[in-house]
């Protein structure tokens, strides 16, 4: 019996462990993903994108900023409303053409703050930041090699299940 009450304890920590987010959120805003990488090397651009949900039930004002860098980090749509419950994608390029940055790693935020469309009530602005993250490479140099982090999942869920055979395995026999 005290093997079925382990057996339930390592469920439940798998599914914890699976349950972390791979976003932000905030009282009235939701942002995925939770951070930005970008590896370029100089004259060289890149680009990806955020996802912005309004989980609010009024309608929502969003703006997105670069904290530092501006001059580098390029949103194509900073101002934006949203309906409830609706999500628009954001793309955001890091252009480093004209700008001339020696190689190193630069670290800034996305600031997305929401806010009321009526001001009929007091409420404040919510918002979040997302941590962003500019690798330029020199000319030789080649990007770091980093692993997905959905293989973290697969690693995960695959201990749990041989944990759970395991122990299936010492109850039974």
């Amino acid at each position: 019996m005290y093997q079925v009450s382990s057996i339930k304890r390592v469920i439940f920590i798998g599914l914890i462990l699976l349950g972390v987010p791979f976003g932000v959120c905030a009282a009235g805003i939701q942002v995925s993903p939770s951070s930005l990488k970008f590896e370029i090397r100089a004259g060289e651009e890149a680009e990806k994108e955020i996802v912005v949900v309004n989980p609010a039930a009024d309608v929502q004002i969003f703006e997105i900023f670069a904290d530092e860098f501006s001059d580098l980090v390029k949103i194509n749509v900073s101002s934006f409303t949203l309906e409830p419950n609706s999500k628009k994608t954001v793309s955001i390029k890091i252009d480093s053409k004209s700008k001339n940055k020696n190689p190193g790693i630069y670290k800034t935020h996305l600031s997305v703050i929401a806010k009321p469309l009526l001001d009929s009530r007091f409420q404040a602005n919510t918002g979040v930041k997302i941590p962003v993250l500019i690798v330029f490479l020199s000319a030789g140099e080649s990007g770091t090699r980093t692993l997905p982090f959905w293989t973290l999942y697969v690693f995960i869920v695959l201990i749990v299940g041989a944990a759970i055979i395991l122990g299936f395995k010492k109850i039974l026999w």
